[in-house]
Parts: C-alpha cells; structure tokens; sequence
C-alpha cells in the first residue's frame, strides 16, 4: 500500500539519523566543558537537526526518482521509485518538515539569541541548510550530481552543526572547536561516501558524478580511509589541547578504532556493491561512539 507509516518511517532513513543525534551531543559537550551547556538548547538544537535530516533524505529520494537514478540502484527501495509514495505525497511532506524544521529552529533561537546580529547569522545558516537539503538531488542542476556532496556534509554536519550548535550555547566561538567539528564532519562524509561507493556503478550511468565516481572504485576506498585519519587526527590534535590526561585516556577509544579497523577492512576487501549497504550503519555507529567518547573524554 502506498503511503502507510512504515513506508514514511523507511522513507526518512532512520539509521541516518545516528548522525544528527551525534552532532548534537558534541556541541553539547564542548559547551559543557566551560560549564556553559544548556538543556533547552540541547532538545531543541536535536529536534531542529533531526527535522533538517529527514528534510535532506525525503527530497533526496524525490529528485533521484525524478531523474530516475534509483531504478537500478543496489540497496534499500527508495519510496517514490518503488511506488511506496507517491511524489505528490512526498512534496507534501517535505513541505511540512521544512516548515516544522524552520519553526523549531525559531524556537532555538529565541531560547539562546539575544542581538540583531546573532540573529541575522544564524537565519542565514538556517537558509543555507534548508537550501542545501533540497538542492542536493532537486532542481535541474543539482549539486550532489557534480560530486559536491562531500563538500555540503562537511560543511553543514561539520561546522554548521558543531560549531553553530556550540555557539547557541557558550555565545562565543573558539578556534579549537574547529577540530571536533572536522571530525564529526568527515564521519558523516564517510557514511556518504559509502553510500556512493555502493550505488557507483550506477550512478556513473545515470549521470550522478558524486566524488566516489569520480575517484572511481579503488581511489574511493584510499579516500575512504583518508577521511577516519583525519576525523581522528583533528579530534586528538583537540584533545591533546584542552585535557592534560589525555595521553592515557586515549586507550578509551581503542574500541572505536577495532571497529574502524574491521569496518575499513571489509571496504577494501569488498567486491559486492550490495555488502556496502550494510557497512551505512557501522560507519554511523562510529560517529555516534566517537560523540559519546568525547563527553567521557571531556568530563
């Protein structure tokens, strides 16, 4: 049946979701580790964040069954290709998100902004993220189909996400607090980046040049393990800077890297576009447990 609650919660791509809960609970940290944090700030920067994601997975699905790029596609059924949703059900839906996204937002900022100038920024980084979430696969010229994906994750779940988020709660920015949020940054591209390992071979052909077509199957799996050697170098450059002890708190994180490390192996050793799919998950997973280290790390 077309348009039932599973397909909608299929639609919205929870295990994605690990992501914005992640991205979350670190500005959550850093502010506090200046016994800055706020709680309000905290539920409603994850519901406004939340809320921007699934913004970003309904119109993404939208405008690949547009261009019909998921006819072929390996992994889980898109919703409007598969015929789950129609595509006037899913505009409908993303117009509702983003309105709910822009007024959970509003409410953050009333709750944490005081200046005209505070103000203008964040609206302006608000507008850019709702812009961002659904020009990556819609309109006529896309910018997800010209391998700028990786670029708009950084940015947004990277900087955007941690370093805004921290700002809400401590008013102020420190340059260090450029280093987690590069980590959490390029823990989301690699999630992306599998996904568009796995989908390669068909996105080449349907014209979807994202970076992992562009870098081709071999280069995507050495960019792949570039982007956990700079997530994690940037995140201990962080800690080596702001907690003395870090030295043997690092042992801590050795979990994290077992898992990276069987995660990285399976990426190489894989000859199976449709085994990515499982892979989305784990990379999630390791951002999630990468955030949680960070408060343990921090308290």
């Amino acid at each position: 049946m077309k348009n039932t609650i599973k397909n909608w919660i299929s639609a919205t791509r929870p295990r994605t979701l690990l992501l914005a809960y992640a991205i979350t609970f670190v500005p959550m940290a850093l502010a506090d580790s200046e016994h800055k944090a706020n709680v309000a700030v905290f539920v409603w920067s994850l519901l406004s964040v939340f809320l921007l994601q699934i913004l970003s997975n309904l119109a993404n699905d939208l405008g690949d069954a547009q261009k019909g790029t998921d006819k072929e596609r390996v992994g889980e059924k898109r919703a409007v290709q598969s015929g789950a949703i129609t595509p006037k059900a899913m505009k409908m839906a993303i117009g509702v998100c983003g309105t709910l996204a822009i007024i959970s937002t509003s409410v953050l900022f009333i709750i944490s902004l005081h200046s005209l100038g505070e103000w203008i920024a964040l609206l302006s980084m608000l507008g850019m993220s709702i812009l961002a979430a659904l020009l990556y696969t819609l309109g006529k010229n896309p910018y997800g189909y010209r391998g700028f994906g990786d670029l708009a994750v950084l940015v947004f779940f990277g900087y955007f996400a941690v370093v805004g988020g921290t700002y809400l709660h401590t008013k102020h920015i420190d340059l260090l607090y450029f280093l987690p949020a590069t980590t959490m940054g390029l823990l989301a591209v690699a999630v992306l980046n599998v996904n568009n390992m796995r989908d390669l071979a068909n996105d080449k052909k349907h014209g979807k040049m994202t970076l992992a077509v562009r870098l081709g199957e071999k280069n995507a799996k050495h960019y792949h393990l570039a982007l956990f050697l700079l997530a994690f170098g940037s995140l201990f450059i962080y800690l080596q800077q702001v907690d003395k002890l870090f030295q043997w708190k690092i042992l801590w994180y050795l979990p994290v890297f077992a898992l990276v490390a069987q995660h990285l192996y399976k990426v190489y050793q894989n000859k199976n576009a449709k085994d990515l799919d499982k892979m989305l998950k784990t990379v999630a997973l390791i951002a999630l447990l990468t955030a949680n280290l960070l408060v343990a790390v921090l308290f």
